[in-house]
């Protein structure tokens, strides 16, 4: 019975938070082409020559 009720629990949880998370991403890319368009210059957040562990 408890099974019965988590798991679709759960499966709505993790596809609210993706659906949260991949929102986010579209917004973060609409910011990032708006700012990149107007000749801002644009942090790089994907910058793997800086990581410690690397």
């Amino acid at each position: 019975m408890v099974l019965h009720l988590t798991v679709p629990l759960m499966i709505f949880l993790i596809s609210a938070f993706v659906f949260i998370w991949r929102l986010q991403v579209l917004m973060d890319a609409y910011a990032t082409a708006r700012a990149l368009n107007e000749g801002m210059e644009v942090e790089d957040k994907l910058d793997f020559h800086n990581l410690d562990w690397w």
